[in-house]
């Protein structure tokens, strides 16, 4: 569900469930720079969200949004805890644009006290009109519990892409991830 309140620009309530916020790929291969999805999209970020978003533009080139979810691809919680979101982009001028992004909630199956967290940043970079060049990094921590030690990874992906004209491009991406503990992989 949807729903715009009539304050400034436009106050959007979005209530269901959604892609994730995180992240410079989505769900629908259609729409990413590449056909594959970097390991950044299958092992350090969500990939959907089932809650409240609340998002809002404060002018053409900044917008925000806060979401209040169950956490990381639960349509059900898993716990009695909640994940709080955040998400700023800026698009100050046609050749750059950028978004922060945080998530951080128990999301541990019956444990609603240790917290994952999520920082993520993604950078759009166009040259000229039909190069684009995409960054996207990533930083994680899992708290596990009194005695145990925090599990971290993290990860950086770098994609180029050449749109040669509306119907074909080419794109090639570069990433480095690190999962000490192997939590995440």
């Amino acid at each position: 569900m949807s729903y715009t309140a009539a304050v400034g620009s436009g106050l959007r309530f979005d209530f269901g469930k959604m892609g994730t916020f995180i992240g410079a790929e989505v769900m629908e291969a259609k729409d990413n720079p590449n056909y594959s999805r970097s390991f950044l999209f299958n092992y350090a970020e969500p990939l959907t969200h089932t809650g409240l978003k609340v998002s809002y533009a404060f002018t053409d080139a900044v917008n925000a949004a806060v979401f209040l979810v169950n956490g990381w691809d639960n349509a059900t919680d898993n716990n009695k805890g909640k994940s709080v979101g955040l998400s700023v982009g800026v698009a100050p001028m046609e050749i750059f644009s950028a978004s922060v992004n945080v998530i951080q909630g128990a999301e541990q199956t019956d444990n609603s006290r240790d917290n994952r967290t999520l920082i993520d940043i993604v950078a759009t970079i166009k040259p000229i009109k039909p190069l684009s060049i995409i960054l996207n990094y990533d930083d994680g921590k899992e708290e596990m519990g009194t005695g145990l030690a925090d599990v971290k990874w993290s990860g950086l992906s770098g994609i180029v892409k050449y749109e040669f004209n509306d119907t074909y491009s080419l794109a090639v991406r570069g990433e480095y991830f690190y999962d000490k503990d192997g939590y995440r992989t």
